[in-house]
C-alpha cells in the first residue's frame, strides 16, 4: 500500500505528538501528578508565616493537599467586600458595579457638550448648491432642469424630492419636510414675463 502525501505530513504530526507526550510523561516528569501536588504544597507552606513539614502524599490519595494555615479565596474576598462596605446579599448581579462606583464614574465623566448644528440648515445648502436652468409645467407635474440634469416631480437630488414644478420655479422637499424653491434667474437687461 502506497500512503499519499497527506498521509505522511498526518503520520509524521502524529508521531511527532506521541513522542512529545512519552517524554513529558517519562523524562520530564517521572514522578507525576501526586508529586506536583506535594510540591505545589510545600511552596505554599514555605512562603506561608508558620512553616510546617509537608506530610508526604499517600498513594491512594487523590484529593489535592491544602496546608492547614492557607486562607481561602472566598474568605478573602468576604473580608475585602467587608473593608470596602460591599455587601454581597444585596447585590442581584455579581457582575454590576456597585452604586459607589457609579456614582464616582459619573461624578469624574466629562460633561456632553449640546452638539450645535455646523454650516447652514440643509435647505439653504441645497439652494446654494444648485441651479434651474428651466422648467417645463404641466398638469400632473412636469419637469426641472437642475444643473443641466432633468429631473422629474417624484425623482430625488441630493435627498429632496422634486414636488411642484411652476412655470418660474422648482420646490423640492426633504425627508424632514423643509422645503427648499429653486426659481429661474432672469438675464440682466431683459424683463420678466409678466404673466407669471
Amino acid at each position: 500500500m502506497k500512503l499519499s502525501r497527506e498521509r505522511k505530513v498526518f503520520l509524521g504530526i502524529l508521531g511527532l505528538g506521541l513522542t512529545a507526550l512519552a517524554a513529558d510523561r517519562f523524562v520530564i516528569s517521572p514522578t507525576g501528578p501526586r508529586s506536583a501536588q506535594a510540591s505545589i504544597a510545600s511552596v505554599v507552606q514555605d512562603s506561608a508565616t508558620q512553616a510546617q513539614p509537608v506530610p508526604a502524599a499517600p498513594e491512594a490519595a487523590t484529593a489535592p493537599i491544602a496546608p492547614a494555615n492557607t486562607v481561602r479565596v472566598a474568605h478573602q474576598l468576604e473580608s475585602f467586600g467587608q473593608e470596602q462596605g460591599l455587601r454581597a446579599d444585596e447585590t442581584a448581579n455579581a457582575f454590576q458595579p456597585s452604586a459607589a462606583w457609579l456614582a464616582e464614574d459619573e461624578a469624574s465623566a466629562p460633561k456632553p457638550q449640546s452638539l450645535a448644528p455646523v454650516g447652514p440648515p440643509p435647505a439653504q445648502a441645497f439652494t446654494a448648491a444648485h441651479k434651474l436652468n428651466g422648467v417645463m409645467a404641466k398638469g400632473g407635474g412636469g419637469y426641472a432642469i437642475i444643473n443641466g440634469r432633468a429631473v422629474t416631480v417624484g425623482q430625488t437630488v441630493d435627498g429632496f424630492r422634486l414636488v411642484e414644478v411652476s412655470r418660474r420655479s422648482a420646490v423640492f422637499q426633504s425627508s424632514t419636510g423643509e422645503q427648499a424653491e429653486l426659481t429661474l434667474q432672469t438675464p440682466a437687461g431683459s424683463a420678466a414675463n409678466p404673466r407669471s
